[in-house]
């Protein structure tokens, strides 16, 4: 496919957020963290991640940027890794005025209106006024399970689904500009963003992505999200980027671009390359009405038998499934069993790694009558989990995470 179909079905018209300055948010000096005390390597998509989805043939980048960010705020402050509903936001979107609407109702309309390039469908969108909209208006957000994506436009469906979570209504609007800025919102978990796209985005396979024709002067075409940053990776620091195209796409779904990077191959990168500080979105303030996490893993313990270690930890009440994955650093993880069941309330597997050596994490699987839930052990910062995890479980560097699909 060339590059000029490829963006005429996946990507959006070319938006100049210089339009936008006056609603850029700045972060207050004492929310700001020194250097020293951000780890120099983070990375969410086993803790605050749902799995890599895909917008298919249509331009709706912009509901999976912003949903990858309200999955990790709400998986960040409440605990609950939920799976929501893109075609929500694709269907029940409206005008700009963000005031009284007439066709609006109950936090929904009955045909979308579409205004410019804030609410077009699968032409486009703001991720910055979805946060906007979903504040100001309380409305409800739907899991996919309920809500499942259709790869179209469609007329909204305002009933026949539960509540998972509602944003604040204090939520404040705009947007974050700056590589330094995106650092420091990664410390409470994934960032809504944006890039301008290229053939050579397009066609990324592996390795650290660079290219000098992914900047346009102030404007981006491609909603994403930032999920995390390695300070070293094929000897050069880079953010972890999470698409919308599939995992088939990149590295598993994922690409790791250039960090920090002003200048490239003579070209000038003012908001880092392809444009990715340019628009940056996270909730910053709790959320109501939001379901209940079912539960946490409990009393995980490993012990050697012969040459390999036999682990244990407590059944959660309904959760008959669990899989568990290694990782040696945090990224990548490695799936090492995905069928453990459990017996008289005991779920049980054996390894032949030594568990001293590497993060282990604990993932059950419960599936409800009408969505599917996620829930973790723990809502706080991952590498925070690492460190203080490593003197609690009789000094093993273990990270236990619990979800629930």
């Amino acid at each position: 496919m060339s590059y000029e179909e490829f963006a005429a079905t996946y990507l959006m018209e070319p938006t100049f957020h210089d339009n936008y300055h006056f609603e850029q948010i700045t972060l207050e000096e004492s929310e700001k963290l020194g250097s020293s005390e951000m780890p120099n390597d983070l990375d969410w998509r086993w803790s605050h991640c749902t799995p890599i989805k895909s917008q298919s043939s249509c331009g709706s980048c912009w509901t999976f940027g912003a949903m990858a960010g309200i999955e990790g705020a709400l998986s960040s402050q409440k605990g609950l890794l939920l799976q929501l509903s893109e075609q929500e936001l694709l269907s029940c979107t409206y005008n700009n005025t963000l005031s009284s609407n007439p066709a609006f109702n109950d936090g929904y309309i009955d045909t979308p209106l579409y205004w410019d390039n804030w609410y077009n469908g699968c032409s486009g969108g703001n991720v910055g006024h979805v946060y906007q909209m979903l504040a100001i208006y309380q409305v409800p957000i739907a899991s996919m399970k309920q809500y499942p994506y259709q790869n179209a436009d469609q007329l909204c469906q305002k009933t026949g689904f539960s509540t998972m979570a509602k944003m604040s209504s204090q939520e404040q609007s705009g947007s974050y500009w700056g590589e330094d800025v995106l650092k420091q919102l990664l410390q409470n978990g994934p960032v809504s963003a944006s890039v301008y796209v290229d053939y050579n985005f397009q066609n990324y396979q592996s390795g650290v992505f660079k290219s000098k024709n992914c900047y346009v002067s102030g404007k981006t075409n491609h909603a994403i999200a930032i999920v995390g940053y390695i300070s070293n990776y094929q000897g050069e620091a880079v953010w972890i980027l999470r698409n919308s195209w599939g995992t088939g796409w990149g590295a598993s779904g994922y690409m790791y671009i250039a960090k920090d990077v002003s200048s490239y191959d003579g070209q000038s990168y003012p908001y880092g390359m392809c444009n990715v500080g340019i628009q940056l979105r996270q909730p910053q303030k709790n959320f109501t009405n939001t379901v209940s996490a079912l539960g946490s893993i409990q009393n995980f313990t490993c012990s050697k038998t012969d040459n390999s270690w036999a682990c244990t930890w407590d059944q959660i009440s309904g959760v008959t499934s669990y899989d568990v994955y290694h990782s040696s650093d945090g990224h990548p993880w490695t799936a090492v069993n995905t069928s453990v069941t459990c017996t008289t309330s005991i779920c049980s597997y054996n390894q032949t790694e030594d568990p001293s050596n590497v993060i282990v994490a604990v993932r059950g699987r419960k599936s409800l009558t009408s969505y599917y839930l996620w829930g973790e052990t723990t809502p706080w910062k991952w590498y925070n989990i690492v460190s203080d995890a490593t003197s609690l479980m009789f000094g093993l560097s273990l990270l236990l995470l619990a979800f629930f699909l």
